[in-house]
């Protein structure tokens, strides 16, 4: 499994250079099949290289629609408190864990590619398992909580347009009032009207494409907001942005100023002073923060806090409380339970080794050749293994396909230490990274 994605073929390098021409009604989009897994964990893990396999179809490119995807699916994971599934797996190993790659991908009308995302989605899906059966045990299975796929493609996307449309009737509504009233579309990003909408922002989010890009009637809308008076797609184009722009970085450049000169006094200050008169500014601080009245305000905010919220927000703050807790609880004992795990296993292929590991064989070539010839198949995937007696004689190694003997490969030492009882424990100084081994 590769975290590379696929090389374009020629279809698809010929498909990103043509002029999309479709229906008014079934706009260009581009559909993208990917898959994730769990990688950078302990191997033993049971959902290790376990898959969840989506889809997203959107207007761009397949590069930018899966990278947005992507991070929509980090974000959810972090936001969310779920126990099974991919967002799960992310909260409990984090980010950094995952690997991903494009599965496939295509670009055409909409509603075809919504279409072909699904029936791939469940195909991937049904290929690898079928859905997620169990989060602590190692079979065939994806991440996926559903079979995948969509209801019928025209039905969704109808569904999806009306909520859009719904959203621009109410900002070009709440536009068209800022325009009667200040004859500029030029909104203030901060701007919110009197019925508390905040107009300003959804510009902003109207420019970068929210409720335009990829409708059916986009041409149509691009059309009106161009129409506006004083409208611009980036405000710093705007005549009224360049004649503000010299008074604003004046007077940033000066706010900016006046903070480092306060910062370099106070850090000089401090730098300058003497030991005594350095403690006597820390005993100060302290002496501030520890005053009665000082506590007693920051207990009180703590109780007005709590005061504030109502009991349905208590109750679902403990209740909340008690499942980290619990959670907390569920990773510690099955870290515990994993490194035990290892630890009986290595002393086991420890015990093994010792009575059949050979001597030391100072030849790499030779060493390749009694790695060759062994007969000994209990290596990962049924792979050989050759036992061999490091040169100092301290420890037993795994010998490599191509003869290496490295640190990696120790599987512990020729005999225990005598300063301690032999035990799993006593490993944790020769095993590092052997388990990692792919020959």
């Amino acid at each position: 499994m590769s975290d590379v994605p696929p090389k374009k073929d020629a279809f698809a390098i010929l498909m990103s250079n043509a002029t999309p021409v479709c229906p008014p009604d079934d706009p260009w989009y581009t559909a993208v099949l990917y898959e994730a897994w769990l990688e950078h964990v302990d191997l033993e893990e049971p959902l290790w290289r376990v898959s969840y396999f989506g889809q997203v179809v959107r207007v761009g490119t397949a590069e930018e629609v899966f990278a947005k995807r992507k991070r929509q699916h980090e974000t959810d994971a972090a936001r969310e408190d779920k126990d099974l599934g991919f967002h799960a797996v992310i909260d409990r190993f984090g980010p950094d864990a995952i690997a991903w790659r494009i599965a496939s991908f295509k670009s055409g009308p909409r509603s075809e590619m919504q279409a072909w995302a699904n029936a791939e989605e469940i195909r991937l899906i049904d290929e690898h398992g079928g859905v997620l059966q169990d989060m602590d045990a190692k079979r065939k299975q994806t991440l996926n909580l559903v079979k995948g796929g969509k209801r019928d493609a025209a039905k969704v996307w109808a569904g999806i347009d009306a909520w859009r449309n719904l959203a621009l009737t109410k900002f070009k509504a709440a536009m068209d009032a800022y325009v009667e009233e200040h004859g500029s579309a030029l909104v203030p990003v901060r701007y919110v009207d009197d019925d508390g909408y905040k107009l300003g922002g959804q510009l902003h989010s109207f420019r970068m494409g929210r409720m335009r890009k990829g409708m059916p009637n986009e041409a149509d809308i691009t059309a009106w907001a161009e129409a506006l008076p004083e409208w611009h797609w980036d405000a710093r184009q705007s005549e009224e942005y360049k004649v503000d722009r010299p008074a604003k970085t004046k007077t940033t450049m000066a706010t900016d100023a006046s903070k480092a000169k306060r910062r370099k006094i106070s850090t000089d200050q401090w730098k300058n002073a003497s030991e005594a008169t350095r403690a006597e500014w820390s005993k100060t601080m302290s002496d501030a923060q520890n005053r009665p009245e000082v506590r007693a305000a920051s207990v009180q905010r703590g109780k007005d806090q709590a005061a504030n919220r109502t009991a349905e927000q208590e109750a679902d703050r403990l209740a909340k409380l008690r499942k980290t807790m619990a959670t907390d609880a569920s990773k510690a004992k099955r870290r515990k339970i994993t490194t035990e795990q290892l630890a009986r296993e290595r002393r086991a292929e420890l015990e093994r080794a010792r009575p059949i590991a050979v001597p030391f064989e100072k030849s790499n070539k030779r060493r390749k050749e009694l790695r060759a010839a062994s007969t000994d198949f209990s290596g990962k995937r049924g792979n050989a293994v050759l036992y061999m007696v490091s040169e100092d004689g301290a420890t037993i190694r795994r010998v490599l396909k191509d003869g290496t003997m490295q640190k990696r490969t120790i599987v512990g030492p020729v005999v225990d230490p005598p300063t301690s009882e032999a035990g799993p424990s006593d490993l944790n100084a020769y095993v590092s990274e052997s388990e990692s081994e792919s020959d």
